[in-house]
């Protein structure tokens, strides 16, 4: 089992460049998140596309730099500049699982190759070592039988197959936090659960923690200790996966639960909390909740000013105004 570590976002800002016809501007696709994710724990991130959820990710694997904001890794700072040797303790540490499992694999290369490279970049096996350790690794992710496995392309096998060869990966370089952007929603409903199952059992045996990134609130309360629930690139309410599952305080909360398919409703039952609609484009200089223009409980400050967080239960924090 490997060591504890803590994960820490500090006032996370991101901003983009983007444009509208001829005309330039500034998109804000975070602005102030701040949460912590234990190796061992599954924090989940939920919400609909572009509510800036994958852009966490991507700044915390250091593939995009904050416009502001830190991240710390038991208190040490790993969002500035870092010498190599910092570096590659911290790619040991941090992995990432990408939502498309062929897209993320080198279609040139076999499954021995893909598995092979972290232990011999972060472990200096080769040899009959680094065979071993390749065989038992697939073997461990349930890709058996793993030598032949091993031998296989990206392509020949199926999407299951490929994510557990991703996870695998992850593993190898010595991972203690894996950042998984929505991990199963490329794949076939029957296989999901495997997937699911096999990152619960990394958590439980291995002691792996998981930002665990999905649109279904569902498969979150399913999977997460801790639910955060994104709206353009706001944090509007996190909690623990009871509170936020059966006690919802934001109507964006409310509405992606209502959205849930439930068998025993008809399917014109109205939504909760809001409307449908589009996500705005939200910019540094914009006020107010930017959920106010679909919700249907808005009052007038709601266009006004953003709301401030507040605690309505033990460690269960919304930013709405009706609080």
């Amino acid at each position: 089992m490997s060591d504890s570590i803590r994960l820490e976002v500090s006032n996370l800002v991101k901003d983009f460049d983007t444009s509208i016809g001829i005309r330039k501007l500034r998109m804000r696709a975070l602005n102030d998140v701040s949460l912590y994710l234990e190796s061992g724990k599954v924090l989940a991130v939920v919400g609909e596309s572009g509510s800036g959820k994958s852009t966490i990710a991507r700044i915390i694997a250091r593939m995009y730099g904050p416009t502001q904001g830190e991240i710390h890794i038991n208190g040490q700072l790993v969002s500035g500049k870092m010498k190599r040797n910092e570096l590659l303790k911290f790619r040991r540490q941090v992995q990432m699982v990408f939502q498309d499992p062929f897209g993320s694999l080198n279609p040139t290369h076999n499954i021995y190759h893909h598995i092979a490279r972290p232990f011999i970049v972060h472990k200096g096996l080769k040899g009959s070592a680094l065979k071993q350790a390749v065989i038992a690794q697939l073997e461990q992710v349930g890709l058996t039988p793993a030598a032949d496995v091993a031998e296989r392309y990206p392509h020949q096998l199926s999407g299951g197959q490929r994510q557990r060869v991703n996870i695998a990966r992850a593993m190898a370089a010595g991972a203690q936090i894996i950042l998984a952007d929505e991990p199963t929603s490329m794949l076939d409903v029957s296989i999901r659960i495997g997937v699911l199952n096999l990152m619960e059992e990394m958590r439980d045996k291995l002691n792996i923690g998981f930002m665990f990134i999905t649109h279904d609130i569902a498969t979150a309360r399913y999977f997460a200790e801790r639910i955060a629930v994104m709206y353009v690139g706001h944090m509007v309410e996190w909690g623990s996966n009871e509170q936020i599952t059966q006690s919802p305080k934001h109507p964006y909360t409310q509405l992606l639960i209502s959205a849930v398919p439930n068998p025993g409703q008809r399917i014109d039952t109205p939504l909760e909390g809001g409307k449908r609609g589009d996500i705005p484009l939200w910019t540094p200089q914009k006020q107010g909740c930017p959920f106010a223009g679909r919700c249907l409980k808005v009052k007038p400050e709601c266009h006004e000013q953003m709301p401030e967080v507040k605690e309505v239960a033990e460690q269960h924090f919304v930013r709405c105004h009706l609080y």
